[in-house]
C-alpha cells in the first residue's frame, strides 16, 4: 500500500511543477498547466501525505448538541429521502413517510408505543388511528385526512399497519441557531461507512409544550455522484477518497454492468461522470499505462481530482470533488 501512496504523491509531484527535472522526464506536457493547478495538487499532496485510515468514525456529537439530537434527528430518520427532503408545507410531504416517522418515534420513545392502542385483526396488528394521528399532528401542521392517505392505513379498521424500519445512513445535528421562536438546525447524512453523503436544514418552532416541523431542505455532496459503484472498502481524508475495485466485483447501474478490474469501465464510468458537470481539465497517468488520471474543475471553478492506481486484481481510486459555496 505504501508503495502506491509513494507513486501516487511522485505522480502529483510531477504535475505540480515541484521538480522541474522530474517534470521534463516523465510528463512533458505538464509544464502548460495552469499555475493555479500547481497550488491545488499541492495541497492534494499535503493531504495524501498521511496514512488514509482503514475506516471513519462517525464525528462526536458536541456537548451543546446532544439533547437537540436525541429530541430531533428521529424526524429527520422518518421523513428524509429523495422526494421529501425539500419542504416548506407539510402538505407537501408524503403521506407514507408520517408513518415511518411515527415508527421510528415509538422507537425512540418507549412512552409513545406504551400509550398507543393496537387493533388485532386476522392478518396484522394495527395501530389504532387515534393513536398515531395525535402524534403526528402534534409536531405538523396537517389534517389527519391527510395521514390517512397513506398505503398502510386501513379504513375499516381505523388503524395503521406497521412496517420495517431501520437501515440506511446516520443523522446528526451539527449545528442549532435560535432565530425568534424558531430553531433552525444543519444537519450531515452520512453512509454506511461514516462518510457524509448529505446535508440540509431542519426548522421547528415552539407550539406550546411541542414542537411544530415547519421546513427541510437536503442537498447531496458532489463527492457521493463520483463513487463508482463496483468498489467496496471506502474511506475519506481531509476530503480525498479512497475506494478499492477487484476481480469479481461488479454493479448494473442504468442497464449498464461496470466492472471492478477493468480499466476501461472505470474511466468511462467518471468521464461520464465530467460529461454531467461539465468539467474542464486534463487526462494524465500517474503509474504508467495501466492507470488513469485527471485534473480540473467544474461550475465556477471548483476542483475535481481524480487518480485510479492498479493494485492487486483491481485498481484503488482516489478523488476529491470540492463542493459548491452556498449562494
Amino acid at each position: 500500500m505504501k508503495r502506491w501512496f509513494s507513486l501516487i504523491l511522485i505522480g502529483m509531484m510531477i504535475l505540480s511543477g515541484c521538480t522541474q527535472q522530474a517534470e521534463q522526464k516523465e510528463n512533458p506536457s505538464s509544464a502548460a498547466e495552469p499555475k493555479e493547478e500547481s497550488v491545488q495538487e499541492e495541497e492534494l499532496i499535503i493531504g495524501l501525505s498521511k496514512p488514509m485510515p482503514d475506516r471513519v468514525e462517525l464525528p462526536e456529537v458536541e456537548e451543546e448538541l446532544k439533547e437537540i439530537n436525541d429530541q430531533h434527528s428521529v424526524v429527520l430518520n422518518g421523513l428524509y429521502d429523495i422526494y421529501n427532503r425539500n419542504w416548506d408545507d407539510p402538505m407537501k410531504i408524503d403521506p407514507n413517510k408520517f408513518v415511518v416517522y411515527y415508527q421510528y418515534l415509538r422507537s425512540r420513545f418507549p412512552e409513545v408505543k406504551e400509550e398507543e392502542t393496537i387493533i388485532k385483526t386476522d392478518s396484522a396488528k394495527l395501530v389504532g388511528q387515534e393513536s398515531l394521528e395525535k402524534v403526528v399532528t402534534a409536531h405538523f401542521d396537517v389534517p389527519v385526512e391527510r395521514i390517512r392517505e397513506a398505503d398502510c392505513y386501513d379504513e375499516q379498521n381505523q388503524g395503521y399497519e406497521m412496517e420495517g424500519i431501520g437501515g440506511g445512513g446516520t443523522f446528526q445535528i451539527v449545528g442549532a441557531q435560535e432565530e425568534g421562536n424558531q430553531l433552525v438546525m444543519e444537519y450531515q447524512l452520512y453512509d454506511a461507512d461514516n462518510i457524509p453523503i448529505a446535508f440540509g436544514t431542519l426548522v421547528a418552532e415552539k407550539e406550546g409544550d411541542s414542537w411544530k416541523y415547519r421546513s427541510m431542505t437536503g442537498e447531496e455532496y458532489i463527492a457521493s455522484a463520483f463513487e463508482y459503484p463496483a468498489s467496496y472498502g471506502k474511506t475519506c481524508q481531509d476530503g480525498i477518497y479512497r475506494i478499492s475495485t477487484g476481480k469479481g466485483i461488479s454493479a448494473e447501474v442504468s442497464n449498464r454492468t461496470w466492472y471492478g478490474d477493468k480499466l476501461e469501465d472505470i474511466i468511462e464510468f467518471y468521464k461520464e461522470k465530467l460529461k454531467v458537470y461539465n468539467a474542464e481539465g486534463k487526462e494524465y497517468q500517474p503509474d504508467g499505462e495501466n492507470s488513469w488520471g485527471y485534473n480540473g474543475s467544474y461550475y465556477q471553478g471548483q476542483a475535481i481530482w481524480i487518480e485510479v492506481v492498479p493494485e492487486g486484481d483491481g485498481y484503488q481510486i482516489f478523488y476529491r470533488v470540492e463542493q459548491p459555496k452556498r449562494q
